[in-house]
């Protein structure tokens, strides 16, 4: 929803942090979430990659990139932030 409500502001780039798409690294950088939420599972992520690839379809007219050190999103041109701030 970031990227669809940056789109409606005007962006004409997007440039993506820390969108990893993954459970490789572990569920979270926080830990397991407490008190009955539930915690991603691997058909969680794979429903998170379907749903970036319509949202790429859906804004073919804006350039975004990737730009997390570790994804498995690659729906979206990957970038180095040090490239992108330089």
């Amino acid at each position: 929803m970031a990227i669809q409500f940056a789109a409606s502001l005007g962006a004409k780039r997007i440039f993506l942090l820390g969108y990893d798409c993954s459970l490789k690294e572990g569920v979270h950088f926080h830990g397991l979430h407490a008190g009955g939420l539930r915690n991603p599972t691997q058909v969680s992520v794979t429903r998170w990659q379907q749903h970036f690839a319509g949202v790429r379809n859906e804004l073919r007219h804006i350039d975004i990139f990737n730009c997390s050190r570790r994804t498995e999103l690659t729906c979206f041109p990957k970038k180095s932030l040090e490239t992108v701030i330089a």
